[in-house]
């Protein structure tokens, strides 16, 4: 059998089992028929058929010839583009909807676990807010919102910028730089604070220090001791 050992679930992204089944056979074997296909994973002609077709309409794999039918699956870093573009796209429209909402209701604590989710999130957050924003974090998470923090500067959108620790080159207006030593005394590791009219985000470094972990929330108390540990972080820095 030529599948390949390396596949991943993509199941959560519409595709169904068949369907990714098989996708990573397609790349393993390359340029194949349904009827190889079908061989290779055990399936019946019919349904290797149907999520070939399905692969297909998907952008995940190409017909090459018709007579004898083949298919080629796109690279596998291709597909991951278009996963990202069709689930940023479709958050664009539900944020859009929900804004649209007349209901205000509660104010959850929402724990945001991965660098992606919570960079993400941030990203999102700098994107839309037109009022007051203010933000301190370590020039890693910066240097990954400087697209958006440039927008916010071009549109004169008020914008307050700290960096933890050496500051380095960010062609974002920064405040001033907040020694590392200044947040340990409130935090054991790196943290990020991320302030608006309508909600706060903290964040920090998980178990892996490359990840990060988030708390975000629109109620008013949160909101307020994120106020009081910036403010607490930042007193005496030039402003």
């Amino acid at each position: 059998m030529a599948t390949t050992q390396y596949r991943a679930d993509l199941t959560p992204f519409g595709f169904t089992p068949t369907e990714t089944s098989v996708y990573f056979s397609l790349l393993a074997r390359g340029p194949s028929s349904g009827y190889a296909i079908a061989r290779d994973i055990s399936v019946a002609r019919a349904n290797a058929y149907q999520a070939l077709r399905g692969l297909v309409a998907k952008g995940a794999a190409h017909v090459l010839s018709e007579s004898p039918q083949k298919f080629r699956a796109i690279r596998p870093e291709a597909l991951y583009a278009q996963i990202v573009d069709a689930h940023a796209r479709k958050l664009d429209t539900l944020e859009a909807d929900l804004a649209k909402s007349p209901e205000p209701g509660a104010e959850p604590v929402v724990r945001v676990t991965g660098k992606r989710a919570v960079l993400e999130l941030m990203t999102r957050t700098l994107a839309r807010e037109n009022g007051v924003v203010k933000l301190l974090a370590p020039l890693s998470v910066l240097s990954t919102l400087v697209p958006v923090l440039r927008k916010r500067a071009a549109d004169a959108a008020d914008t307050t910028v700290w960096v933890v620790g050496a500051g380095g080159q960010l062609p974002v207006p920064i405040v001033d730089a907040i020694p590392e030593a200044r947040v340990r005394e409130f935090f054991p590791t790196d943290v990020a604070l991320l302030i608006t009219d309508t909600g706060a985000m903290v964040a920090r470094q998980g178990d892996d220090p490359a990840e990060l972990q988030a708390l975000w929330s629109g109620d008013l108390g949160f909101v307020g001791i994120a106020r009081a540990g910036l403010h607490a972080l930042t007193a005496g820095a030039a402003s």
